[in-house]
């Protein structure tokens, strides 16, 4: 599944480490005009059938999206750590997918992914961005 959008991350704790409340993972969906936001852990369950959920928005490499989607068993979470401008991640979604139908492997298509972001953009750091959760096999 692949979610192309905006997206909200309040850790539980501010950078010190001093408790601000509960995590938020929140998903942004609706109209410009008439913004929605959705809780990642009301959502998890609908997908428990992926077999890789890619975040395309600011924030969604945060633990609140891949733990919600891990506990549901998605078995991957692509998503990106800090703000990410649209048009680097429609860069990075193009040569991830690009890369996924050729090697069949998701960890190998992100990290090769990185490796190009890395090349094409040095001055944009969404390649340090993009985050990879995986579960472990067995």
């Amino acid at each position: 599944m692949h979610y192309a959008g905006h997206s909200y991350h309040q850790p539980a704790a501010d950078a010190d480490g001093h408790p601000v409340g509960v995590q938020r993972a929140c998903l942004i969906i609706g109209a410009p005009s008439r913004p929605v936001s959705v809780e990642m852990n009301t959502i998890a369950p609908a997908l428990a059938s992926s077999k890789l959920l890619y975040l395309s928005s600011c924030g969604s490499g945060n633990a609140g999206f891949a733990v919600a989607a891990a506990q549901q068993g998605v078995p991957a979470v692509v998503g990106f750590r800090w703000g990410v401008e649209d048009d680097a991640a429609e860069i990075h979604a193009r040569l991830f997918y690009r890369r996924l139908f050729k090697q069949r492997a998701i960890d190998t298509a992100f990290w090769n992914t990185r490796k190009a972001m890395r090349r094409i953009a040095r001055s944009n750091n969404a390649w340090a961005s993009g985050m990879l959760v995986m579960r472990p096999t067995n």
